[in-house]
């Protein structure tokens, strides 16, 4: 099981509901990786947990109150778009970006801050290419590695099984497969050789997969 995951997702579109003139609603869709996919299954039980209502907040910073909150969810065309309320003239204080939520919703509207991601925990992915898990407590576990070249000079995949969203969060950069093989290396769940090793690889598959430093983590 893997601690942390993000979906990066993208936005919509900025909007406004008569029946609420105090809010502003945005509409993200996610849009997985080419190395982190999700299975149809796992999808529904997306869409059914962010109906719920998950919390907004920025940069990935969760030791931070929200500015907002997942209100409704649906699949179109395999595609699994969210709708988020913020509230407007919320003031905002302490390290958050800006003063007010109506300064966020102006720079969104305006394109200037346009990437999110959802924050998975409790992951559960599945190799495509030996149908293991990654990172599984027993002998029968996935001894690749998310973006590791293959013999066919491929990279390996991995689907989404089981995951519990946890935020929706608002970013500086789009959130790429390098990240999310980043914050692997830093599970909790790897054993302390299986770090080294992992690191050892992203360095010598070189700048195609290569682990960077982020500003902004979701621990």
């Amino acid at each position: 099981m893997i601690d942390t995951l993000k979906l990066p997702t993208i936005l919509k579109k900025v909007c406004n509901d008569p029946r609420k003139p105090n809010s502003a609603f945005l509409e993200l869709e996610i849009v997985p990786g080419e190395i982190f996919k999700i299975d149809p299954s796992m999808l529904q039980e997306l869409c059914d947990e962010l109906k719920c209502g998950i919390s907004l907040i920025e940069c990935g910073r969760t030791n931070m109150l929200p500015y907002g909150v997942s209100r409704d969810a649906k699949i179109e065309n395999g595609r699994l778009s969210i709708r988020i309320e913020v509230l407007k003239g919320l003031r905002l204080g302490g390290q958050h970006s800006f003063a007010s939520t109506d300064s966020v919703i102006k720079v969104i509207n305006a394109g200037i801050v346009k990437h999110f991601f959802i924050g998975l925990s409790n992951v559960i992915c599945e190799c495509d290419k030996c149908q293991e898990t990654l990172f599984k407590r027993d002998e029968r576990r996935c001894e690749h590695w998310p973006g590791e070249k293959d013999k066919d000079d491929g990279v390996f995949t991995y689907t989404i099984k089981k995951a519990l969203p946890v935020v929706v969060s608002s970013v500086t950069l789009k959130v790429r497969d390098y990240e999310n093989i980043e914050l692997l290396t830093r599970s909790e769940e790897i054993s302390k050789v299986d770090k080294r090793m992992a690191l050892k690889r992203n360095l010598e598959r070189g700048p195609r997969i290569i682990t960077k430093s982020s500003d902004h983590r979701f621990d």
